[in-house]
Parts: structure tokens; C-alpha cells; sequence
């Protein structure tokens, strides 16, 4: 290792003041924690070395101090230390920090050992370069016998050059005891000091979904534009995240090229003595990178920058890389250090700013996006010029550069000469946050025409964008009102304007289940139909629509999950197959036929994606998910979940989060993992009104009773399900499958609710002919809650040869049940026919908890699952037991009676059977006699 010979960086604050991360704060760094554990395992013998590379603000100080902590609980001990400029100059005093730290854990060194030591961290300058190393490498070796030693140094290129070479020396000299190197540098000093025998852990930006996880937890935070702001200037940086945040929310403002120099002074101090260190050349050169719009490639920048003075090149920028200022990454040059970029850009006087914005302009392809940002960033006040320039220039740009045409839109209003003009720009402004997913920043533009004058024409695609803002952030007797509170003074005069409003009521109503918002739909088709059908022109949401289709979704308001806005590709061509899709999927699902429905949607989910407008589109999610859980498949609905995650991410979407947390809750509830459900639901029943969205109601319920399932709790798994009805008995959402019956009845003979039951299943009438998982779903249900002569024959329609649309999932439990119904009528052979092909499908699909139970069942029937390697070992059959189970199981297996358990337990007798029914069942058992055999001697005696 050599120390390095570049300037100061400008992205290395002066002083010691850049937030600091906290092990906490280490969102998406999972893959790097897991090195560092590997590495510091318990009792290691020999020596290693991690190498942490990083830009400014990544988290690698925070990525140390983790590192500390996984060592320290490990039994290392722990030695810290970290570079700095000040100390460059003085040499060994990044060795004298380390030496200090290790000669304080050596308490029983002998005085004239210690006094040589101390020394050599201060003469070390006067010492030949090999001869600290050689002593260090003694006191390490004398350290090591006691416990194994882990080395943090932060900083590292930093170090003066003498005591880069001593620890390079040194780690080669303990490469065979017990001490652990984890370093961290700045990654365009990292070839210079890092070693190369070194484990190489990269820190790269944080993905969207976790950056947008860390701007949620900032105490002050902006939202709207403000929020896309700090996004996409933070680049997934961390420690930028954090101070644009602060710096944003504070000053409340959206827009961080206008912020006030009261919050940004700090920041430009920080920066100060780093950026003054430069050479004229290289700062000119990152004072024309401070100002770059997007879209602009090396060439461009380096061509507007020669403009200003002679002898540019790439040598400079090639300087300003080396220097750790700039990288060229993307085809684009980019600061290292987000928070660097705003400070190098608010130090500008406004008449510099529109001077180089100018020279930007002369360089760029006239009538571009970015040319007409360059433009109106130069102006000095209203310029119908350049808000005609961006107006023009945002449309061909939406699909390739969204952010920035909408902003561009946005920009027009403001820069508008004229009331007419600045009111249409900013709709279509808040049209393109709309189709951004940006409900906050949509209300806000929306806000901003509050008292505008608008046409009919123009009230239509407002209150539908308004309204799917307001409804997609949970707010949906909000979004209905708005929607339609203004039909009265400006009703639509043409059939596209009024079916408009009618998509939007439906999609709020499919949202809030209300029965007043679904009461409207009706009279709201009847109304489009009366008008004349007026072609849409190629910017209205509803150009190229299957009108029956879209009448029929709408008219039937218990699944309309079309919302044209987020189909709105560039041309109307490619709309309509997409909305096409949605409105058969809708249909299918009505049918029944998922498979159907699951391939429509994946086909208008491609679309979106070519269009860059999945985020408009989040209404298809959450059937989507459902579906594809309901036919089993669920690794494709986890990498799903994850696509839509980023998606949310990137957007601003609330509902859409709570709706994913939602899924996730019940999938991890079919598979067996009762904490995961039940947390990942919990978290959302305080942040959301579920009175006015009772689509999100049905999987949150569903997904806490399957937890409570799992755990045997059927009195608890029963309430949760019957919360998926009314107090009539009918299912609060769109039961079409008939998925909210069968869990309802699987409980309800358990819980002692079987009338309860029997009336809810009364009001479920198969179409003749048509739905076949509805009538499997009937029969399965009737068969579980009626014992009688026809309970076979209502088994054997539930478990027949379905077609591909029902899925392996429901036809699997169905089996599961009749098997246990024929185990118990002694009908062993017949029983095991059932539960065998149960076992398969339950454990290919993941779900443990049923697998188990069945499993258990078909032991009990006389056989083991087909295909099983082997036996199931005991320790996976105990660690299925909750903790209450396993209290209970032992007691029993001591010899004690359900009353005497339940005395001694403070539980009701009754659910002392039922713990000890689902413990059978976990160790496949059927039998108290089994118990101890099951358990073990040393389960017995550790719990008992």
C-alpha cells in the first residue's frame, strides 16, 4: 500500500460533521453484513482482512461500527481506528492509534516492554520502515492468546505514508494468528491502499425501495415533488438522503435548485476549505457538473465548460475522477458525493447560475427536454418563450424521461405570460404526476387550480386524476366526493368526459366496499350512455377503450380495477390492447377463471412496462397477487411482490404499500410462518381507516386468521374470518372463488360456530353451469359443516379433477380434509388416497403448517407421504410447537389430565385440547401414549 497523492476531495468534509449512521441505519446491506459475519466467526485461528469500498456518505463508517459490534459479541476484542487530514502530515500516527488501543488491553506487558512500545508509535519516523511493524507484530501475537483480534480502521487512505506501510507489513506478518483487518477507504483511493489478498466488499447505492425506506424514517421529510427531489439527487446515497431531507423538509420547498441560503449554509461550510483546495481548472469544471439538468454526456459538459476559458479536456475530468470529485458513470459524469453537487451549486450567484445555464444551452440539441430546462433556468421571470419550449418538449420526452417532463410542465405554468395558458400546463402536469404514481405531488398541483377557471372539457381529467390521488392514498369517501361533487355545476357534455368519472367511481368503490359508493355506479353509466359517443382525443385517458367491457366493470362495482390513466402509453395504439386486458381480466375473475385472469394482467402488466407506466397502474396489484396465491403460485407472487415494491418505491403510493404488506402477511400465513403474518398485518391496522377500504380488510383478515390457525387458536382464526362478512352474512368484498367460505369453515366446527357458518354459507349461490372453483368452494365448505349422508358425495365434487383455473392450492386443502373425514370414518386406504397427493402438493407449495397437519394424518392413516426421503427429524416436528404447545404437550406426556393442565396453566380445558390437537398433528402423533416418544428425554427434562 502507498498513500495517496491526491488533492483533498471535495467529497470529504473538513471537519468531522457529515451525519453519522448508526448500525441501524444499514437498509440494503444485508449481502455485506453476512461477509462480515463469515469472516468474524467465533474461534477463528488464522488471520484475514475485509476491504470496504465506498463513495462519500455510502455508510461505510456505519458498515465498521457494525462490524465492531458482530466482533465484540463473537469474543473479539476490538481495536478502532480512523484516518484524518489533519494527521496526514505526522508520521506513524495512524499506527500510534492502533498501537495505544492495543497496549491498553495488554495490562500485564512489563514497564520497560510498555515504555519501548509507547516510543515507537512517536519515533516511529526515525526507525527503519519494517522495524514498527516487526514490534507491533510481537504485541498482536501476545494479544491473540487471549481471545482472537479485530482491527477497524476507517478512513484508511487517509493514513499517513509511513503507517500505510506498517500495516501492510503487519497484516502479512499475522496472516497465521487470530487477527481480523476490516478496512474502509474511499473508493478512488482503494487500488492505493487497499490490500488485494483482501475480501472486497462494495458499497453501491441503495436501491429504490430501500433508499425511499430510509427517507420514510426521517423525522422531517418532504413529500410531493420534494420527496422525487431528494431521490434522485441522492442517487441512493444514504448520508445524502438524510441531509437533503432535513434540508428540504425544513425549508419547505419542492425544488433543491431554489433553496434558501439560511439551510444551506452549514452545508457550503463543510465544504468550503475541500472545494477551495482545487486547482482553477478542475473547480470550474465541477461548478459546471453542479449545474447539469440530466441527459447531458461527457462531451456536452466538457464542450460548455470551453465556452468559459481555453485549455479544457479530458485531462481535467480524468483529474476531478482521481481526485474522488467526479465519475463518469451511466455515460454520464455524476458527483461521488450528492451532498458535494448542492453545496458546489447554492455557492452560485443567480447571474453565474444563468450565465453557464447559457452556455449549456449553446451546446445541447436545440429543442430538446433538456435544452428547454437549460432555457428556463437561464430566464429571470415570466418568459412565454421558454414556457412554450418546454411545453413542446415535454411530451415527446414523458416516456423516456418522465421526471423531468412533468417538471418541465410544472415549470411552464410558472414561467406562463397568460392565465389560460399557465392553467393548461400545470393539468397536464398533473397528469404526468398522476401517471407517475405521485398522489402528493398530484394533490399539490391540484391545490394550485383550486380557483382556476376551467372548461367542462378540462374538469372531467382533472377530478378523475384529483380523485385517484386522494383514493390511492387511502382517503376514499375523500376521493368520491371530490370526484363527483362537482358534476352538478359542470356536468360532462360528451360520453368519453362521463364514463371518465364513472371508471374513477368505480375503481374508489372497488377500494372502500361502501355500499353508498357502489349504490352510484349504476346511475353513473346510464348517464354516459345518454351522451353522445364524442371521439377522445389521443390525450385522454379513455382514447382506444373497449366501451361495453369498460360499462360492464364498472356497472357490476365489486371488482373494477381499471384505471385508464395508468395505461397512457405515448400514442393511443398501445393503449388499447392493455386496457382491453385488465377489463377481460376483470370478467375472468368474475367467472372464476384465474388462470385467465393471472395471464390478462401479466399481458397488461408487459404493457406498462414498455410504457413506463406501471406505476399509474396499482388498482392491478392486488387481484393479481391474489390471484396467483389461489393457484399456488407463489414464488412467482414473492418476485412479483418485489417488482411492485420497487415500483412503490419509486413512486408515492401508500395504499399500495399497505395493499403488498398485506399479501405478504398471507402468503407468509399459508406457509406456515404464524409471527411473520401476524406482525406483517398488525403494522397496518393502525395506519389506515379499514372502514373505508375494505379491499385491503379481506387479505389483512385473512391473513391474522391464518396466523391464529396455525397457532390453534380456532376461536381467534374464526373472528378474524368472519370479519370477511357483514352482519348479514355477505362477504365484504368480491368472494368469487369462494376463498373467504372455505377458511370460514375450516374454523367454524372448532370454534363451536358451525350455524354461524351454515347462514353465511346460504348465501352462496353458484352460477349453473359456469364458476367451478365456486361450486368446489360449496361443496368443500358444505361438506365441512354438514355431517351427514351426502358429506362424501359433497367431498368428492370438492376434490374432482378441476380445470387448470382452480389451482393446486384449494383442490390440495380439500383433499387434506377429506382424507381426515375418512380417517375417521376407519376408511384407512381410502384416507391415505387423499392425504398422499395433499402431502405432495402442500410441501412442493411451502405451506408447512397444512403439510405437517396432513402429514401427520396420513401416519395416522398407516403410511408415510409419497416420495418422502425420510422421517421427519425430531427436532423440525418440536421447533414447529408454539411455546404454549409445547407446555402442554409435556404435561400431558407426564401423565396429567386436560383439567389438571389447564389449573396449572390458567387455561380453559377447552384449549388445552386444542393445543394438545395441533400438537399431535406437528409431531405426527395421534395419541397422549405417543407423547413422550415424540418429545424426547430431553425436551421432557428441559421443560419440565
Amino acid at each position: 500500500m502507498t498513500a495517496a497523492s491526491a488533492p483533498r476531495p471535495a467529497g470529504r468534509p473538513s471537519a468531522r460533521q457529515a451525519p453519522v449512521h448508526t448500525t441501524a441505519d444499514l437498509l440494503g446491506r444485508a449481502a455485506q453484513e453476512k461477509v462480515l459475519a463469515e469472516v468474524l466467526a467465533p474461534g477463528r485461528r488464522i488471520g484475514a482482512a475485509v476491504a470496504v469500498a465506498a463513495d462519500p456518505g455510502m455508510g461505510a463508517s456505519a458498515l465498521l461500527a457494525r462490524a465492531a459490534v458482530i466482533g465484540g459479541r463473537a469474543g473479539y476484542r476490538v481495536l478502532r481506528a480512523a484516518g484524518h487530514h489533519d494527521e496526514q502530515a505526522h508520521e506513524g500516527a495512524g499506527a500510534h492509534q492502533i498501537l495505544k488501543r492495543l497496549l491498553d488491553g495488554l495490562p500485564d506487558l512489563q514497564p520497560a516492554r510498555r515504555s519501548s512500545a509507547r516510543r515507537l508509535g512517536v519515533e516511529s519516523a526515525t526507525r527503519p520502515q519494517t522495524a514498527p511493524a516487526e514490534e507491533m507484530a510481537i504485541l498482536f501475537a501476545q494479544a491473540a492468546r487471549h481471545a482472537p483480534v479485530l482491527v477497524v480502521i476507517d478512513d484508511l487512505h487517509l493514513f499517513d505514508g509511513l503507517s500505510l506501510q506498517v500495516m501492510d507489513d503487519l497484516m502479512k506478518r499475522l496472516e497465521s494468528l487470530p487477527v481480523v483487518f476490516v478496512l474502509a477507504a474511499r473508493r478512488h483511493a482503494a487500488q492505493d491502499v487497499l490490500p488485494g489478498s483482501a475480501v472486497r466488499v462494495e458499497l453501491e447505492e441503495l436501491s429504490e425501495a430501500d433508499a425511499a425506506a430510509l427517507l420514510a424514517r426521517q423525522p422531517a421529510r418532504p413529500v410531493g415533488r420534494g420527496r422525487l427531489e431528494v431521490l434522485r439527487t441522492a442517487g441512493g446515497n444514504p448520508a445524502a438522503i438524510i441531509e437533503l431531507s432535513r434540508i428540504a423538509a425544513t425549508a419547505g420547498t419542492d425544488n433543491l435548485r431554489r433553496l434558501p441560503l439560511r439551510q444551506i449554509a452549514d452545508l457550503r461550510q463543510r465544504y468550503a476549505a475541500a472545494l477551495g483546495s482545487l486547482s482553477p481548472q478542475v473547480l470550474r469544471l465541477v461548478t459546471y457538473a453542479s449545474l447539469q439538468i440530466g441527459g447531458e454526456d461527457p462531451a456536452a459538459l466538457l464542450k460548455a465548460t470551453e465556452l468559459a476559458g481555453p485549455g479544457w479536456g479530458h485531462d481535467v475530468l480524468d483529474a476531478a475522477v482521481r481526485a474522488g470529485l467526479l465519475d463518469v458513470r451511466g455515460g454520464h459524469v455524476v458527483f461521488c458525493d450528492p451532498l458535494a453537487e448542492v453545496a458546489v451549486r447554492t455557492g452560485l450567484v443567480a447571474a453565474e447560475r444563468a450565465r453557464i445555464h447559457r452556455d449549456f444551452c449553446a451546446v445541447v440539441p436545440h429543442g430538446s427536454l433538456v435544452h428547454a430546462l437549460h432555457q428556463a433556468a437561464a430566464a429571470t421571470g415570466p418568459d412565454e418563450a421558454a414556457a412554450a419550449a418546454l411545453e413542446n418538449s415535454a411530451r415527446p420526452a414523458r416516456q423516456e424521461h418522465p421526471f423531468l417532463s412533468t417538471v418541465a410542465l410544472q415549470w411552464a405554468a410558472e414561467l406562463s405570460t397568460d392565465t389560460v395558458s399557465a392553467v393548461q400546463r400545470r393539468l397536464k402536469a398533473l397528469r404526468g404526476a398522476a401517471a407517475l404514481g405521485q398522489t402528493a405531488w398530484a394533490r399539490g398541483l391540484a391545490a394550485s387550480l383550486a380557483q382556476a377557471t376551467m372548461t367542462s372539457e378540462q374538469a372531467a381529467p382533472f377530478n378523475y386524476d384529483l380523485a385517484l390521488a386522494v383514493s390511492r392514498s387511502g382517503h376514499q369517501r375523500e376521493a368520491m366526493d371530490l370526484l363527483l361533487n362537482d358534476v352538478p355545476n359542470r356536468p360532462p357534455r360528451n360520453r368519453a368526459d362521463a364514463l371518465l368519472l364513472a371508471t374513477a367511481a368505480g375503481v374508489i368503490a372497488n377500494a372502500s366496499g361502501l355500499e353508498d359508493h357502489r349504490r352510484r355506479l349504476p346511475d353513473l353509466v346510464r348517464r354516459a350512455r345518454r351522451l353522445p359517443p364524442t371521439p377522445a382525443g389521443d390525450d385522454h385517458p379513455l382514447a382506444s377503450f373497449d366501451e361495453s367491457a369498460l360499462y360492464a366493470a364498472v356497472a357490476s362495482g365489486d371488482g373494477a380495477d381499471v384505471s385508464p390513466s395508468g395505461v397512457t402509453p405515448p400514442t393511443a395504439t398501445a393503449r388499447g390492447p392493455v386496457t382491453s386486458a385488465l377489463l377481460n381480466a376483470h370478467a375472468a375473475d368474475r367467472a372464476g377463471d384465474l388462470d385467465l385472469a393471472v395471464r390478462l394482467r401479466l399481458s397488461a402488466l408487459d404493457g406498462t412496462r414498455a410504457a413506463g407506466t406501471t406505476a399509474a397502474a396499482p388498482e392491478m396489484w392486488l387481484p393479481l397477487l391474489t390471484d396467483l396465491l389461489d393457484l399456488g403460485r407463489w414464488s412467482q407472487a414473492a418476485a412479483l411482490l418485489d417488482e411492485a415494491d420497487t415500483v412503490r418505491a419509486r413512486a408515492d403510493l401508500p395504499l399500495l404499500h399497505l395493499e403488498l404488506t398485506a399479501v405478504r402477511a398471507v402468503l407468509a400465513g399459508l406457509q406456515g410462518n404464524a409471527d411473520q403474518a401476524r406482525s406483517l398485518a398488525e403494522s397496518v391496522w393502525p395506519i389506515l381507516d379499514l372502514q373505508q377500504n375494505a379491499r385491503l380488510h379481506d387479505p389483512l383478515a385473512r391473513a391474522l386468521g391464518l396466523a391464529a390457525l396455525e397457532r390453534g387458536e380456532f376461536d381467534t382464526a374464526y373472528r378474524y374470518f368472519r370479519r370477511r362478512f357483514d352482519r348479514d352474512g355477505r362477504a365484504r368484498t368480491p368472494d368469487h372463488i369462494g376463498r373467504a367460505l372455505v377458511d370460514l369453515a375450516m374454523t367454524a366446527v372448532r370454534a363451536g360456530e358451525q350455524d354461524n357458518a351454515v347462514a353465511v354459507l346460504a348465501g352462496y349461490r353458484p352460477p349453473v353451469g359456469g364458476n367451478e372453483p365456486l361450486h368446489s368452494a360449496v361443496h368443500h365448505a358444505t361438506a365441512l359443516l354438514h355431517e351427514d349422508e351426502a358429506t362424501e358425495r359433497n367431498y368428492r365434487q370438492a376434490v374432482q379433477d378441476p380445470p387448470v383455473a382452480f389451482g393446486p392450492w384449494s383442490q390440495a386443502l380439500a383433499r387434506y380434509h377429506f382424507g381426515v373425514w375418512l380417517r375417521r370414518q376407519r376408511r384407512y386406504r381410502d384416507a391415505r388416497a387423499q392425504l398422499k397427493p395433499a402431502v405432495a402438493v402442500l410441501e412442493s407449495l411451502g405451506a408447512a403448517g397444512f403439510a405437517v397437519k396432513a402429514r401427520a394424518e396420513l401416519q395416522a392413516a398407516g403410511d408415510e407421504p409419497a416420495g418422502a426421503a425420510h422421517p421427519v427429524d425430531r427436532a423440525v416436528r418440536l421447533s414447529g410447537l408454539t411455546p404454549q404447545q409445547r407446555q402442554v404437550a409435556v404435561l400431558a406426556a407426564q401423565g396429567l389430565g386436560n383439567k389438571e393442565i389447564a389449573a396449572r396453566l390458567l387455561l380453559s380445558p377447552r384449549t388445552v385440547g386444542t393445543h394438545l390437537y395441533n400438537a399431535y398433528a406437528k409431531l405426527g402423533i395421534s395419541n397422549r401414549s405417543q407423547l413422550r416418544a415424540a418429545l424426547g428425554t430431553a425436551e421432557m427434562q428441559l421443560i419440565g
